[in-house]
C-alpha cells in the first residue's frame, strides 16, 4: 500500500518545488521515477524510487513521471501508467487520480500515453526542456520521437524544444543542504543504525559466519522501521577487509582477526553510513591497536576540523597527512608525510577519499566543486561521512607480518552545524576502550540469540 505524505511533508515538498521553479526560468522539467527491474522471468528486484523524483514528489510508486511547468496554469502534473484488470489483481490497482490530486497536491493527472501531447502544448510557451536521460528508456524514446516529429514544423512557426538541460543538476544543488525535516529522518536512520550495529557486535565470535552478522543488522533495521539496508553491507573478517567493497559476506570469523563492518539503515529513503572495525576475540592485540589508533587519530582530526567556511579539499589534505604520519610511525613507509603523499606511497594503503556526501543516496550527488570549478565550502545543513582507513595486502613485504591482510576503517555520518559539526552516529562505540568494554560486557550477558545458535549447532552434531 502506498504511503501518503503527512501534512508536514507536503509543506516541505511544496517548498522544494517552489525553490526549483525559480531556477527553471519558465522551462518545462520532467522527473521520472524508476520502473520495476526484473530479477528473472517471474520476480522483480525490490523497488526504490529515483531520489530526485522522490525529493520533489514524496511518491514511492514506480513508472510515474512528474512534470513541472511553472509558467502554465497547471504547473504540477503527473503521468501514471495504465494498469489493466489482470495486472491490478496481481500487483494492485495503483493510485487513483483523485487520491493523487488530494494527497500529493498535483494539479492534474494524465495517462503516461498523454505525455507527448501535453508536452507539445507546453512548448508554445517555452522551448527549454529539462530532462535527464537514462532513467526511463520509454520516456527517452517518446521525447526523441516528439522532437523528430516537431522539428520539421519549426519553419512554419511551430514551437520546438531547442534547449535541453538536466534538471537533476538543479535538484541536486537543492539537496546539498538538508532541511530540518530531512535531518530528522537522517537522525532516525542513525539511531536505527546504531542499534543494529550494537546487536551485530553481540553476535561476533570465532566461527560465526559473516552472513550471520549481516542478517542481524538487517533484522534490527527492519524491525525498527527502516526500509532495510541503505547499501550492500560489508562484513569482512580478516584479510577480506583489505578488499574495500567486499560484499560476499560468506566466510567465517577467525580468532585473533579483525572484522570490518560497513553498514547503514535507510529510513524514509534517507541513508546512514557507519563503519567499525571490531576484534573477533573481543580485544585488540598490540599491532592491531597501533594501526587502529592511526585511523582513529585521522578521523578525530577531521571531525575537529569540520565547520562552516572550511574548504572540502582541506579535509582530504588533513586526512592524507595524518594517515601518512601514522604509517611512518608504524614503519610501513619512510620519509616525511608530505613526501609519502606526493610520491603516491599513501595511496597504496589509503586509495579512497576522506568521505562523501550522504542523504537520499548513500553517496549523494552533491557537487565536490562548484559550476565554475571552485572548491566547495562547507555550510550548515550539509551532511557527509568521515571515513579514513588503511588496508594492508597480504603480499606486501613492506608491511610488518602482524599487519598483513589487515583492513581498518572508521566511518561516521556527520552534519555541519553553525557551531561546527554533530556526529549523528556517535552512539556506536569507536575508541579501543569503548569497543573492548562493550565486547567484554556483551560476553558476560550472553544474549539469547547466541545461546540459541550454539544449542542448534550442538543438536546438529
Amino acid at each position: 500500500m502506498t504511503r501518503f505524505p503527512t501534512a508536514k511533508l507536503r509543506r516541505e515538498l511544496q517548498r522544494r518545488r517552489s525553490r526549483l521553479a525559480r531556477s527553471l526560468r519558465g522551462g518545462v522539467a520532467l522527473f521520472p521515477s524508476y520502473g520495476i527491474r526484473r530479477r528473472n522471468i517471474h520476480h522483480e528486484y525490490p523497488f526504490r524510487p529515483e531520489s530526485c523524483f522522490y525529493y520533489l514528489s514524496g511518491c514511492s510508486e514506480p513508472n510515474v513521471v512528474a512534470l513541472l511547468a511553472p509558467a502554465d496554469a497547471e504547473p504540477y502534473r503527473w503521468f501514471v501508467p495504465n494498469i489493466d484488470a489482470v495486472a491490478a489483481q496481481w500487483d494492485g490497482a495503483g493510485l487513483s487520480a483523485d487520491a493523487i490530486v488530494r494527497e500529493f497536491d498535483v494539479d492534474r493527472v494524465h495517462s503516461i500515453d498523454e505525455l507527448p501531447t501535453v508536452l507539445e502544448s507546453l512548448f508554445g510557451a517555452s522551448d527549454r526542456l529539462y530532462h535527464r536521460t537514462g532513467i526511463n528508456r520509454e520516456l527517452d524514446r517518446q521525447l526523441l520521437q516528439l522532437v523528430e516529429r516537431l522539428r520539421p514544423l519549426a519553419r512554419r512557426g511551430r514551437a520546438v524544444p531547442r534547449e535541453f538541460r538536466d534538471a537533476h543538476v538543479l535538484v541536486e544543488e537543492l539537496r546539498a543542504k538538508k532541511s530540518a525535516y530531512e535531518l530528522k529522518s537522517m537522525k532516525r536512520a542513525a539511531e536505527i543504525t546504531a542499534t543494529g550495529h550494537l546487536a551485530a557486535y553481540a553476535e561476533i565470535e570465532p566461527g560465526r559466519a559473516e552472513c550471520e552478522i549481516e542478517a542481524r543488522l538487517g533484522y534490527e533495521y527492519r524491525r525498527r522501521g527502516a526500509t532495510g539496508h541503505a547499501y550492500l553491507p560489508i562484513v569482512a573478517g580478516g584479510s577480506n577487509a583489505a578488499t574495500l567493497h567486499y560484499t560476499r559476506n560468506e566466510e567465517s570469523l577467525a580468532d585473533g582477526d579483525l572484522v570490518l563492518i560497513d553498514s547503514g539503515a535507510e529510513f524514509d529513503y534517507y541513508a546512514c553510513d557507519v563503519t567499525r572495525t571490531i576484534p573477533v576475540s573481543g580485544t585488540f592485540d598490540a599491532a592491531q591497536r597501533a594501526a587502529y589508533s592511526v585511523v582513529l587519530q585521522a578521523q578525530e582530526a577531521l571531525l575537529a576540523r569540520i565547520a562552516p567556511g572550511v574548504y572540502l579539499e582541506e579535509l582530504q589534505t588533513l586526512c592524507a597527512r595524518t594517515l601518512a604520519r601514522g604509517l611512518i610511525k608504524l614503519g610501513v613507509v619512510k620519509g616525511t608525510p608530505a613526501q609519502v603523499v606526493r610520491d603516491g606511497h599513501l595511496a597504496r594503503y589509503f586509495p579512497h577519499s576522506f568521505g562523501h556526501w550522504i542523504g537520499l543516496d548513500t553517496h549523494d550527488p552533491n557537487p565536490y566543486r562548484t559550476r565554475t570549478g571552485e572548491p566547495v565550502i562547507l555550510s550548515p545543513g550539509m551532511t557527509l561521512t568521515i571515513e579514513p582507513g588503511i588496508y594492508f595486502p597480504t603480499s606486501d613485504r613492506c608491511v610488518p607480518k602482524t599487519l598483513r591482510g589487515c583492513g581498518i576503517r572508521i566511518e561516521d555520518t556527520v552534519v555541519v552545524t553553525r557551531a561546527g559539526s554533530r556526529v549523528l552516529t556517535a552512539n556506536v562505540p569507536k575508541t579501543v576502550r569503548e569497543i573492548e568494554k562493550f565486547m567484554k560486557e556483551r560476553a558476560s550477558a550472553e544474549p539469547e540469540s547466541r545461546t540459541a545458535t550454539r544449542d542448534a549447532k550442538l543438536m546438529m552434531g
